[in-house]
């Protein structure tokens, strides 16, 4: 083994924190904590420039290959978890952005060029001062 390359158990132990990382990140998703999965991402970023850095030294194996490919797989579902997340709250943005704009009252124009507000909201309640 040259100084360059990466012990092959060190490298094990690294995707082995590649899991664990992975299993937190899920339950970030699951839960929505869109807080710690910004507050994961450095530590992520961190940990994969080194798996990268083992995977491109490490005196290759099957079972090193195997670890990793696992690895890439369970980062592809969290992948998907991800972007399920993400479009989710972007959904939800959306409908809070609508539900404002209903909750102001439909807005017309008169034939001046004036506008009218209507006071009514969606759901058709007026809005009384």
């Amino acid at each position: 083994m040259t100084a360059a390359e990466m012990d092959p158990q060190t490298f094990l132990d690294l995707l082995a924190q590649g899991r664990e990382l992975l299993k937190r990140e899920r339950r970030f998703c699951e839960r929505a904590a869109l807080a710690e999965l910004t507050a994961l991402a450095p530590e992520k970023a961190a940990l994969v420039a080194r798996i990268e850095e083992g995977a491109a030294t490490v005196p290759g194996s099957k079972r090193l290959s195997d670890a990793l490919e696992a690895l890439i797989a369970e980062a592809r579902k969290n992948e998907r978890l991800l972007i399920a997340v993400r479009n989710g709250v972007l959904n939800a943005k959306r409908h809070l952005e609508r539900l404002r704009e209903a909750r102001r009252g439909a807005v017309a124009y008169r034939e001046d060029g004036g506008t009218v507000i209507s006071r009514e909201d969606a759901a058709g309640a007026s809005k009384r001062a």
